[in-house]
C-alpha cells in the first residue's frame, strides 16, 4: 500500500509563516511580505502545515469511506419498492370462466387475476362462502384454478351444472417473497 505523500508544489497553497497570506508551498520567498522562506524555522513551519494537510486529507477520506459504508448498509437493508408490506391489500378477482365443455365439470377453469405487483402465498379461495380451495401461490397476472377443486366441508364439489357463483373471496396469509424476484 502506498503512503499518502504531500510534496511542495505550486498547486498546494500554505500560509506564509510570517505574514499568513497564501503562497505556493514550494516558494522560497513570500510574494506578499518578501520574507525569506529558506531558513530552518520557515521550513519547519511549512513541513508542519503540509503534515497537517495530509492528516486532514486522511481524516476526510476516512469519513467519506465511512459515509459510503453507511449508505451501502442502509440501501442493502431497506426493503425495495417492489417488496410488498404485510399490510398490502389483496387485489385478486375472477377475471373469466373458461368452460370448453359445460357438461364436463372437470374441464371448467376459473381465471383468477392478481392485480398486485407481487405474488401471494398460502391462500384460501371461497365461492359462495361455502366452497373452498387452497392455493400455495397466486402469481402476478392470470392464474387458472379448476372449478372442481372448490369443495364444501362435506366433500361436495362445485359443479357448474348445479351451482352458480354469487360471491368470491380470497384470503392470503402473506405476500410471497421469491429471493430471485425481490431484493432486500
Amino acid at each position: 500500500m502506498r503512503k499518502l505523500s504531500i510534496k511542495k508544489s505550486e498547486n498546494i497553497k500554505i500560509k506564509c509563516p510570517f505574514c499568513k497570506d497564501k503562497i505556493p508551498s514550494n516558494a522560497t520567498r513570500c510574494s506578499h511580505c518578501t520574507a525569506d522562506l529558506s531558513g530552518k524555522e520557515a521550513q519547519d513551519n511549512i513541513e508542519k502545515q503540509l503534515k497537517h494537510r495530509k492528516k486532514n486529507i486522511i481524516i476526510g477520506l476516512s469519513f467519506l469511506g465511512f459515509l459510503v459504508f453507511l449508505i451501502v448498509i442502509v440501501v442493502a437493508t431497506s426493503p425495495s419498492s417492489n417488496t410488498p408490506s404485510s399490510e398490502e391489500k389483496i387485489a385478486v378477482n375472477i377475471k373469466d370462466v373458461f368452460a370448453p365443455n359445460k357438461n364436463d365439470p372437470y374441464s371448467v377453469v376459473l381465471i383468477i387475476e392478481n392485480k398486485n405487483s407481487f405474488d401471494w402465498g398460502d391462500c384460501e379461495l371461497k365461492l359462495n362462502n361455502e366452497f373452498k380451495t387452497k392455493m400455495q401461490l397466486i402469481s402476478i397476472g392470470n392464474n387458472e384454478v379448476p372449478l372442481i377443486s372448490f369443495a364444501r366441508k362435506d366433500g361436495t364439489f362445485f359443479d357448474i351444472r348445479k351451482y352458480t357463483y354469487n360471491s368470491f373471496e380470497v384470503q392470503c396469509k402473506k405476500p410471497y417473497f421469491d429471493v430471485q424476484k425481490y431484493s432486500y
